[in-house]
């Protein structure tokens, strides 16, 4: 692998998912949330407790759960990340993807590296979803998801929502809410 395979972790998937936008969806917004969110996924990555593999699937969804009855309270309300990935009715479901992009985590170089998909025993899988059409919207709320744990609680799905507000045609993140303990890493494993 030489640098120029693997630069900054979310330069990469940046790179890849700027291929799949549409024109109604904002650039300057997936470049904002992939950093922001990706800074964290790389922060856990880089002090995995785990063997298992470690993937990302990003991707947007244009079907979200009843967005106008169902809000994330947070830095004002968004509407809420959720959709009907799976079977029945579930309140909090994952968002259905419309597109998605898989990428690996390359511990050695750490950084992300795209793939075709998701492949190994029992991986650890980072879900990425943002809204569909945010060049018609000034909020999107983005929805996370670790399965079937992060890689430092690696038997702990995680769930993370991320908040982002346009004001004057510049994005930036105002809000995030979820589970928190498997960002806390305890001193001496840093």
């Amino acid at each position: 692998m030489t640098d120029r395979d693997c630069k900054d972790s979310w330069t990469t998937i940046a790179d890849c998912v700027a291929r799949s936008l549409t024109e109604s969806d904002d650039a300057r917004l997936w470049d904002l949330a992939i950093a922001e969110i990706f800074r964290d996924a790389e922060y856990l990555s880089g002090h995995t407790r785990s063997k298992s593999p470690i993937f990302a699937e990003v991707g947007t969804c244009s079907h979200w759960q009843r967005p106008h009855q169902h809000r994330w309270l947070k830095d004002g309300g968004f509407a809420a990340p959720y959709g009907y990935d799976g079977t029945g009715f579930n309140i909090h479901a994952n968002p259905e993807f419309d597109w998605s992009l898989c990428f690996r985590w390359n511990a050695d170089d750490h950084c992300w590296i795209a793939v075709e998909k998701i492949r190994g025993k029992r991986p650890l899988t980072f879900r990425v979803t943002v809204p569909t059409r945010t060049k018609t919207h000034n909020q999107a709320a983005v929805h996370t998801v670790w399965t079937p744990g992060s890689p430092t609680a690696p038997d702990q799905e995680a769930i993370r929502l991320y908040g982002f507000r346009r004001e004057d045609d510049h994005w930036q993140c105002t809000a995030t809410a979820g589970h928190e303990s498997p960002y806390e890493i305890p001193e001496g494993d840093e």
